[in-house]
């Protein structure tokens, strides 16, 4: 539904039960469901696509789901393929600018699985809130998020279980390079507060992460409730106390064979 009257001199636009499904191997199966979407912007700022401002954008309990078969196809490769470029391109008469004032996600819902690896990431009752400004193919945000509880397995094996993010985050995106790099950001993982920096990229069919992290000392405890479940049988009769600090960094290219490395330097102190 479009308005253009409710709030002139501000357009409205709200949309319901909005549904994205893949093509051939994935066809029927929904790669992105909105519930509800609404935005609002400058009625005139339409004439002017090089500063346009949106005065919020609404997206209540969207669901993410991103899929990987077998064959390493993927669900959201829906778009057709570019055609040849063109030899000559017509001379740009400006760029495009847009700022973002509000943009909030309410109870959002991701899943990923990788049948090929086998890898499954999830991620329930996502809340997010985000402002900042788009120029040209350069975007930066500032982000603060949550998630009520994060998932991973891998070949059936279940590493991180219901635990609970907190981000707080400025956050520089390049779409032309599909580069995210992290500013001055704060993750919190359960009760246990990590400094993340570095970016990470999708060149091509591959991913390139270079991303350090690190905490203050924080009680021990903080950390043994990340244990994978899996394992946390082994520390059922464990007692422990002290403090405890965390500095690791997770760098490298994710394509076919080849993985990141993770390096991780664990301090305890009594």
């Amino acid at each position: 539904r479009l308005s253009l009257i409710r709030n002139f001199p501000k357009a409205s636009l709200s949309l319901k039960n909005v549904i994205v499904t893949g093509k051939d191997e994935f066809a029927g199966d929904t790669l992105l469901h909105v519930e509800s979407l609404s935005t609002r912007f400058g009625l005139f700022d339409l004439f002017t696509l090089d500063n346009l401002t949106l005065n919020e954008l609404i997206l209540d309990r969207p669901t993410l789901q991103l899929l990987v078969n077998a064959e390493e196809k993927a669900n959201w490769d829906i778009f057709p393929p570019d055609e040849a470029e063109e030899t000559e391109k017509p001379k740009e008469e400006g760029s495009f600018g847009m700022e973002l004032s509000k943009i909030v996600v309410n109870q959002a819902r991701l899943i990923y699985f990788d049948q090929s690896l086998p890898l499954s990431v999830g991620a329930e009752n996502i809340n997010l809130n985000l402002k900042g400004k788009m120029y040209g193919s350069n975007t930066q945000l500032q982000v603060d998020g949550n998630a009520e509880e994060f998932n991973l397995s891998y070949d059936s094996v279940s590493y991180i279980s219901s635990i609970r993010l907190q981000l707080q985050s400025l956050l520089d995106i390049n779409f032309d390079a599909a580069d995210f790099r992290f500013g001055e950001s704060e993750l919190l993982v359960n009760n246990l507060p990590l400094e993340l920096s570095g970016n990470f990229s999708l060149p091509g069919d591959s991913m390139w992460f270079d991303l350090r992290f690190n905490s203050s000392v924080s009680e021990l405890s903080h950390f043994l409730n990340l244990v994978p479940p899996d394992y946390a049988h082994y520390l059922k009769d464990l007692q422990a106390r002290g403090e405890a600090s965390l500095n690791g960094s997770f760098k490298g290219i994710y394509f076919e064979e080849d993985y990141p490395a993770l390096d991780l330097l664990f301090r305890i102190e009594d």
